[in-house]
């Protein structure tokens, strides 16, 4: 189950200590250090990883994606290290083994959508979000706001489940891996994570 409560606890902390910082200077503030590389520009490529070995963690990022997408990624990673996914881990990648399922017996992973509602509600400010909703169609909205459609879905179910933006259904059926193919508004491609 999803702690929505926990991630906006840990959203709003962080925007309390750090504001609109670069997540590069919150991953560096929490000790996890920064591997940046050519990972690829496929579409499959990898996006970012986190991992932890001992009590080193560290976060990867390619470096072939464009730095608005580079930003979003490390967000994601940030919200896994913030909302305490690596906890228990000694060495290894993340594992997450909580699933759920959606009712066409497809797996959603708990850690990625929990990540990534991490994300997109720290980049995302709440009343940008909804002025852009009552304004444009979904697609129009992701534009204007400069995320790829999926981004802007992610927050709008955070509000939601907050009460905050009650009756939103999950529009576009979003997987939790949905930041690995991620294309903005405009249909240009967005490498997320």
């Amino acid at each position: 189950m999803i702690d929505y409560g926990l991630i906006e606890d840990k959203v709003t902390e962080l925007r309390r200590c750090y504001g609109n910082a670069d997540p590069r200077e919150i991953l560096a503030d929490k000790g996890a250090a920064l591997l940046e590389m050519a990972m690829g520009k496929e579409e499959n490529s990898i996006k970012g990883f986190i991992v932890k070995n001992s009590r080193m963690v560290t976060v990867g990022i390619n470096t072939d994606l464009p730095e608005a997408a580079v930003n979003k990624v490390l967000f994601h990673e940030t919200g896994h290290l913030c909302l305490g996914h690596l906890n228990g881990f000694r060495s290894g990648a993340l594992r997450d083994t909580s699933f759920g399922y959606r009712s066409d017996g497809t797996r959603l992973s708990r850690f990625e959508n929990e990540a990534n509602f991490f994300a997109s509600e720290y980049i995302l400010d709440t009343e940008e979000t909804l002025a852009a909703v009552r304004e444009y169609d979904l697609f129009s909205a992701a534009r204007f706001l400069h995320v790829p459609v999926e981004f802007l879905d992610y927050k709008l179910r955070f509000l939601s489940c907050r009460g905050i933006f009650p009756g939103y259904r999950d529009l576009l059926s979003v997987k939790s891996d949905c930041m690995r193919n991620m294309k903005l508004a405009d249909g240009s491609y967005d490498q997320g994570h």
